[in-house]
């Protein structure tokens, strides 16, 4: 078993790039962008692990979208940079392509309640005014 977390982990190179990858930072950082960028999924979780609250927001976000809970609404409490756009990237990427989520979900251990891809809309407050949300 490894000592240290540096032991047991692999960087990424573009993390130790001077400049990492400019698309990753762009994905991360805008939420309307990852969602509909053909190539975002692919890069998004090639760079990124499942969590344990990603688990439980995809389990759950996952049967809401399968008709097989009532929950609508999830409340993100992480502080100020703690994730909330991280999650909710990862989220509708996977709720819009069936084959990832499914393969995602499965190295995750969640189960897969959802069939087929749904429809994302992202709507984000940094570019938008207010009166289109």
């Amino acid at each position: 078993m490894p000592a240290t977390v540096k032991d047991a982990c692999e960087p990424h190179a573009h993390v130790l790039s001077a400049d990492p990858a400019p698309e990753i930072d762009d994905l991360v950082d805008a939420l309307s962008e990852a969602a509909r960028t053909p190539t975002a999924a692919a890069v998004f979780f090639d760079t990124n692990h499942v969590t344990g609250g990603m688990k439980l927001l995809f389990e759950l976000g996952f049967r809401r979208l399968a008709g097989k809970n009532d929950q609508a609404t999830f409340a993100l409490a992480q502080s100020m940079g703690g994730g909330k756009t991280h999650l909710m990237i990862a989220l509708a990427l996977l709720a819009r392509d069936a084959e990832l989520r499914t393969r995602t979900l499965a190295t995750a251990g969640v189960r897969d309640e959802l069939t087929g891809g749904v429809q994302v809309v992202a709507v984000t407050g940094r570019r938008n005014s207010p009166h289109y949300i």
